[in-house]
């Protein structure tokens, strides 16, 4: 009989600098024997509905200035993009419909310092600015949120209970990674 070696790894709400430090130094601990990177993410919606999941395709990650086109092994029915931004609240409501016209439905904290990890990670010698990248992964991505709020629309899970709109989507998320993991 076969001993299998398996470690599985959550990290809770990293976000920035801290994010991106800890998948870079994991990335080079354990390389090629990476076998999926997944993320479950709180985001606000551009569209939609609190309680609502989605996929993204493409991630403008505001901080590096970088737009990375993925491949997004976690499908959902409703698939766009997201820009990762330095904090949700600190984006207005001119910022927030300027994403919107950009076709970006999710703003978020968390994928743009992890994609960025990744691609500095895969690519020898990076770019760092103002250009859309395809990025390869070394093993299975997969992104998927659950919108916490839609703040175009003034609505957050904060103002109503959480049982009722938060929870279905939040394990709804969890279920479509576990899937993914032990498929």
């Amino acid at each position: 009989m076969r001993t299998l070696r398996i470690l599985i790894l959550n990290i809770d709400y990293p976000f920035g600098d801290e994010a991106y430090y800890a998948l870079k130094h994991l990335l080079k601990l354990f390389g090629n024997n990476v076998k999926g990177i997944y993320f479950l993410g709180k985001a606000a919606g551009l569209t939609g509905h609190v309680g609502d999941v989605a996929a993204p395709r493409n991630v403008y990650d505001e901080v590096s200035d970088l737009y990375f086109a993925i491949n997004n092994t976690l499908k959902q029915r409703r698939s766009t993009d997201v820009a990762a931004v330095h904090g949700t609240v600190l984006n207005n409501r001119s910022t927030l419909e300027h994403y919107k016209k950009q076709n970006i439905g999710i703003i978020e904290m968390e994928s743009g310092p992890f994609l960025k990890a990744i691609y500095d990670y895969t690519t020898p010698n990076p770019v760092h600015s103002s250009t859309k990248i395809k990025l390869r992964t070394p093993c299975k991505l997969g992104l998927i949120y659950y919108f916490s709020d839609t703040p175009l629309k003034g609505a957050t899970l904060g103002a109503g209970p959480l049982a009722t709109k938060g929870i279905t989507g939040t394990y709804s998320c969890a279920i479509a990674i576990a899937n993914a993991i032990f498929e």
